[in-house]
């Protein structure tokens, strides 16, 4: 049976012609009628990525903080030198810490910083390591409880503002 030419020939997903829309202002659509079908609407937007934000950067110093005061690579290290089928990995594990304190030791901009200039740069930057790792585990946890806490705010101060 021979095709009709006027019939209209399937497009393949990613090409677009001139009349219809392109793909990336579908993909907008659908976060905008996601977002607004959530209660949240597009110029909620830019409060939504300040809270986000604000959260991310609380967790960074929250983590950073908790590690500098616990000191979790010590314990670890600890940890290592006890058990005979870890040991040998303890030394090594111990002069990279070494070697990271001597390092930022030697930082000027540490120096410079009120808040730090007190405090020991080469647990700074351990600690450093440590809460990045910590945030790396947790973050399956924190990514999405921060966009559900993100989320509950926006909602709530919407709530609250048009009343």
């Amino acid at each position: 049976m021979p095709s009709d030419p006027t019939a209209a020939a399937p497009n393949h997903p990613l090409e677009s012609t001139s009349a219809e829309t392109p793909p990336t202002a579908k993909v907008a659509d659908r976060i905008a009628t996601y977002l607004e079908d959530s209660g949240v609407a597009v110029s909620d937007v830019p409060l939504a990525i300040f809270v986000h934000e604000s959260m991310s950067v609380t967790l960074l110093i929250g983590a950073w903080g908790l590690c500098y005061m616990t000191r979790p690579s010590v314990a670890l290290a600890g940890q290592f030198s006890r058990v005979a089928a870890l040991r040998p990995a303890a030394e090594p594990f111990k002069n990279l810490v070494l070697s990271a304190q001597s390092r930022v030791n030697s930082a000027a901009w540490i120096r410079r910083t009120p808040l730090l200039r007190n405090a020991d740069a080469g647990r700074l930057a351990v600690s450093l390591a440590e809460s990045s790792v910590v945030r790396n585990v947790m973050r399956p946890l924190t990514i999405p409880g921060k966009l559900w806490i993100t989320w509950f705010i926006i909602t709530r101060w919407k709530g609250t503002a048009s009343e």
